[in-house]
């Protein structure tokens, strides 16, 4: 077992260059070591979580990607147009987010479907109107946050953005 420069173990038996070149990012896949990137991709997962949740800018995971808070419902939609951190632009072409429609459309069908069937349950098949009263109120008052989640998803799954540390701030 070596320690290398970065603090990671490794306990594979190959030369420096190998040591400098694999051990950068994850570290070494051999033997014991396999066990060693495994903890580094949880908090790195768990980090990209936390940023989608913020609403945080993919590649620096520090900046806000809109403008406003969600609270303010009459410019809830307002984006910045570029990273405030590392200046990245976030709708590289026209129509970057057409794609972010349809994440909002499957958030809209799941909420739909879930308080569906909580409707009929709790409430023994109840009248049309019941449906009508506890899934249309519900679904204006989400709409906002289902917009905001969808665009953040397309940019951190769909657009090929990628975290790098090297534009975080120090």
């Amino acid at each position: 077992m070596k320690r290398l420069a970065n603090g990671r173990r490794c306990f594979c038996n190959r030369e420096k260059s190998h040591a400098a070149s694999v051990h950068e990012g994850f570290g070494c896949w051999r033997k014991k070591s396999f066990f060693i990137p495994f903890f580094s991709l949880k908090s790195m997962l768990r980090t990209q979580t936390n940023a989608i949740w913020h609403e945080k800018c993919p590649r620096c995971r520090e900046g806000d990607i809109f403008s406003y808070p969600v609270s303010k419902i009459s410019r809830f939609a307002d984006m910045n147009e570029h990273c405030p951190v590392c200046k990245l632009r976030y709708e590289k072409e026209p129509g970057t987010f057409y794609g972010a429609m349809y994440v909002s459309y499957g958030f809209s069908i799941a909420l739909i479907v879930t308080l569906f069937v909580a409707t009929f349950v709790l409430g023994r098949d109840p009248q049309l109107w019941v449906y009508f009263v506890v899934i249309l109120p519900t679904l204006v008052v989400m709409t906002p946050l289902f917009f905001r989640y969808a665009r953040v998803l397309w940019l951190y799954f769909f657009t090929g953005i990628r975290y790098d540390p090297k534009f975080s701030k120090p």
